[in-house]
Protein backbone atom coordinates (compact mmCIF):
# COMPACT_ATOMS: atom_id res chain seq x y z
CA UNK A 1 0.00 0.00 0.00
CA UNK A 2 2.90 2.34 0.74
CA UNK A 3 4.31 1.80 -2.76
CA UNK A 4 0.94 2.63 -4.30
CA UNK A 5 0.50 5.75 -2.14
CA UNK A 6 4.03 6.98 -2.87
CA UNK A 7 3.60 6.32 -6.60
CA UNK A 8 0.27 8.12 -6.62
CA UNK A 9 1.70 11.16 -4.84
CA UNK A 10 4.54 11.40 -7.37
CA UNK A 11 2.24 10.77 -10.33
CA UNK A 12 -0.33 13.37 -9.29
CA UNK A 13 2.45 15.91 -8.67
CA UNK A 14 3.77 15.26 -12.18
CA UNK A 15 7.24 14.42 -10.91
CA UNK A 16 9.54 12.00 -12.65
CA UNK A 17 9.33 8.61 -10.99
CA UNK A 18 11.64 5.60 -10.80
CA UNK A 19 9.94 2.30 -9.94
CA UNK A 20 12.24 -0.43 -8.68
CA UNK A 21 11.27 -4.04 -8.30
CA UNK A 22 12.01 -7.60 -9.22
CA UNK A 23 11.03 -8.92 -12.64
CA UNK A 24 7.32 -9.70 -12.76
CA UNK A 25 6.46 -7.73 -9.64
CA UNK A 26 4.04 -5.52 -11.59
CA UNK A 27 5.81 -2.18 -11.87
CA UNK A 28 3.80 -1.14 -14.93
CA UNK A 29 0.39 -1.91 -13.47
CA UNK A 30 0.35 0.92 -10.90
CA UNK A 31 1.31 3.40 -13.63
CA UNK A 32 -1.54 2.24 -15.86
CA UNK A 33 -4.04 2.45 -12.99
CA UNK A 34 -2.79 5.87 -11.90
CA UNK A 35 -2.92 7.14 -15.47
CA UNK A 36 -6.54 6.00 -15.82
CA UNK A 37 -7.43 7.71 -12.54
CA UNK A 38 -5.38 10.90 -12.89
CA UNK A 39 -4.24 11.09 -16.52
CA UNK A 40 -6.82 13.70 -17.54
CA UNK A 41 -7.00 12.44 -21.11
CA UNK A 42 -3.25 12.44 -21.63
CA UNK A 43 -1.38 9.76 -23.52
CA UNK A 44 0.42 6.89 -21.81
CA UNK A 45 3.38 5.63 -23.82
CA UNK A 46 5.39 2.54 -22.97
CA UNK A 47 8.91 2.34 -24.38
CA UNK A 48 11.42 -0.44 -23.97
CA UNK A 49 15.13 -0.38 -24.51
CA UNK A 50 16.02 -1.22 -28.11
CA UNK A 51 17.55 -4.65 -28.40
CA UNK A 52 20.08 -3.46 -30.95
CA UNK A 53 23.12 -1.21 -30.71
CA UNK A 54 22.93 -0.47 -34.44
CA UNK A 55 23.71 3.26 -34.90
CA UNK A 56 20.39 3.99 -36.65
CA UNK A 57 18.53 2.59 -33.63
CA UNK A 58 20.69 4.21 -30.97
CA UNK A 59 20.35 7.60 -32.66
CA UNK A 60 16.58 7.38 -33.24
CA UNK A 61 15.58 6.13 -29.79
CA UNK A 62 16.71 9.22 -27.78
CA UNK A 63 15.06 11.44 -30.41
CA UNK A 64 11.76 9.58 -29.90
CA UNK A 65 12.11 9.92 -26.12
CA UNK A 66 12.73 13.67 -26.46
CA UNK A 67 9.63 14.10 -28.65
CA UNK A 68 7.40 12.17 -26.25
CA UNK A 69 8.60 14.19 -23.26
CA UNK A 70 7.99 17.45 -25.12
CA UNK A 71 4.21 16.99 -24.95
CA UNK A 72 2.82 18.16 -21.57
CA UNK A 73 0.02 15.57 -21.41
CA UNK A 74 2.27 12.60 -22.18
CA UNK A 75 3.35 10.09 -19.59
CA UNK A 76 6.29 8.08 -20.85
CA UNK A 77 7.21 4.80 -19.19
CA UNK A 78 10.74 3.65 -19.99
CA UNK A 79 10.64 -0.01 -19.07
CA UNK A 80 13.62 -1.99 -17.88
CA UNK A 81 16.22 0.78 -18.09
CA UNK A 82 18.68 -1.66 -16.49
CA UNK A 83 18.68 -3.49 -19.84
CA UNK A 84 20.15 -0.56 -21.76
CA UNK A 85 23.50 -1.16 -23.36
CA UNK A 86 26.39 1.15 -22.52
CA UNK A 87 25.88 3.37 -25.57
CA UNK A 88 22.14 3.81 -25.04
CA UNK A 89 22.65 4.36 -21.30
CA UNK A 90 25.07 7.19 -22.08
CA UNK A 91 22.70 8.68 -24.66
CA UNK A 92 19.77 8.52 -22.23
CA UNK A 93 21.86 10.09 -19.46
CA UNK A 94 22.92 12.87 -21.83
CA UNK A 95 19.36 13.45 -23.02
CA UNK A 96 17.91 13.60 -19.51
CA UNK A 97 20.68 15.97 -18.44
CA UNK A 98 19.84 18.27 -21.37
CA UNK A 99 16.11 18.10 -20.58
CA UNK A 100 16.59 18.83 -16.89
CA UNK A 101 13.69 21.13 -16.04
CA UNK A 102 12.63 21.76 -19.65
CA UNK A 103 10.65 18.60 -20.45
CA UNK A 104 6.92 19.04 -19.96
CA UNK A 105 5.90 15.38 -20.20
CA UNK A 106 6.13 13.06 -17.25
CA UNK A 107 8.73 10.29 -17.13
CA UNK A 108 8.45 7.00 -15.28
CA UNK A 109 11.36 4.56 -15.43
CA UNK A 110 11.29 0.96 -14.27
CA UNK A 111 14.23 -1.25 -13.38
CA UNK A 112 15.38 -4.10 -11.23
CA UNK A 113 17.37 -2.93 -8.20
CA UNK A 114 20.12 -5.52 -8.44
CA UNK A 115 20.67 -4.77 -12.13
CA UNK A 116 21.35 -1.03 -11.93
CA UNK A 117 24.94 0.09 -11.37
CA UNK A 118 25.65 2.81 -8.86
CA UNK A 119 27.03 5.10 -11.56
CA UNK A 120 23.90 4.88 -13.73
CA UNK A 121 21.20 5.23 -11.14
CA UNK A 122 18.06 6.57 -12.81
CA UNK A 123 17.31 8.12 -9.41
CA UNK A 124 19.54 11.06 -10.26
CA UNK A 125 16.98 12.16 -12.88
CA UNK A 126 13.83 11.29 -10.95
CA UNK A 127 12.29 13.26 -8.11
CA UNK A 128 10.82 10.12 -6.56
CA UNK A 129 11.90 6.50 -6.25
CA UNK A 130 9.49 3.81 -5.15
CA UNK A 131 10.33 0.18 -4.54
CA UNK A 132 7.52 -2.21 -5.44
CA UNK A 133 7.91 -5.24 -3.18
CA UNK A 134 7.30 -8.75 -4.51
CA UNK A 135 4.02 -10.47 -3.69
CA UNK A 136 5.78 -12.82 -1.26
CA UNK A 137 6.32 -9.75 0.95
CA UNK A 138 2.75 -8.47 0.56
CA UNK A 139 0.70 -11.03 2.45
CA UNK A 140 -2.22 -8.64 2.80
CA UNK A 141 -2.60 -8.46 -0.98
CA UNK A 142 -2.88 -12.22 -1.44
CA UNK A 143 -6.40 -12.58 -0.08
CA UNK A 144 -7.58 -9.60 -2.13
CA UNK A 145 -6.02 -11.03 -5.31
CA UNK A 146 -7.39 -14.52 -4.67
CA UNK A 147 -10.91 -13.12 -4.26
CA UNK A 148 -10.50 -10.93 -7.35
CA UNK A 149 -9.53 -13.93 -9.50
CA UNK A 150 -12.29 -16.03 -8.00
CA UNK A 151 -14.89 -13.38 -8.94
CA UNK A 152 -13.37 -13.09 -12.41
CA UNK A 153 -13.28 -16.81 -13.21
CA UNK A 154 -16.16 -18.05 -11.03
CA UNK A 155 -18.61 -15.13 -10.93
CA UNK A 156 -21.34 -16.98 -9.01
CA UNK A 157 -21.84 -15.84 -5.45
CA UNK A 158 -21.57 -19.44 -4.29
CA UNK A 159 -17.78 -19.65 -4.78
CA UNK A 160 -15.66 -18.95 -1.71
CA UNK A 161 -12.26 -19.77 -0.26
CA UNK A 162 -12.07 -21.52 3.06
CA UNK A 163 -9.87 -19.87 5.69
CA UNK A 164 -7.48 -22.84 5.35
CA UNK A 165 -7.18 -22.30 1.58
CA UNK A 166 -6.39 -18.61 2.08
CA UNK A 167 -3.78 -19.53 4.69
CA UNK A 168 -2.12 -21.85 2.17
CA UNK A 169 -2.06 -19.08 -0.45
CA UNK A 170 -0.44 -16.74 2.03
Amino acid sequence: MRAVADSEAAFVAGTWLHLLGEAGVGKGTPVEVLHRAHGAGGRLEMAEAPLSDVPAVTERWPHDIRELLAVPSNVLVLRDVHMLGDQLRQRLRSLLTQLDGTATGQLVMTSQPSMVGTDDQPDQFCDATVEVPPLRHRYGDIEHLARLFLRKYRPSDESRFSPDALAVFQ
